[in-house]
């Protein structure tokens, strides 16, 4: 089986969290985040920066369960900006 891309990943857990699919989305969400840290040398140095602290705010997101704004934050900045660098 081949592992997910990062934007697979990504559209996985904005889907699942959108459906309350809390725990799906949280694997696929952490499925986002180990593709991101292998990829992330690809990225230029002012992406990186405004990766850090949506990447916070998705992270206090989540310890909150506040899955809306999780997918909210997937959906939106943080795809823009990576759609963006690529």
């Amino acid at each position: 089986m081949n592992p997910l891309t990062l934007r697979q990943n990504l559209d996985a857990a904005v889907v699942a969290f959108r459906v309350g699919m809390e725990a799906s989305g949280s694997e696929r969400l952490a499925g986002f985040i180990d593709c991101l840290t292998r990829q992330i040398v690809m990225y230029p140095p002012q992406v990186i920066a405004e990766l850090q602290p949506l990447l916070n705010e998705l992270m206090a997101a989540q310890a909150r369960r506040d899955y809306t704004f999780v997918a909210d934050l997937l959906e939106y900045p943080l795809s823009t900006l990576l759609n963006q660098a690529t």
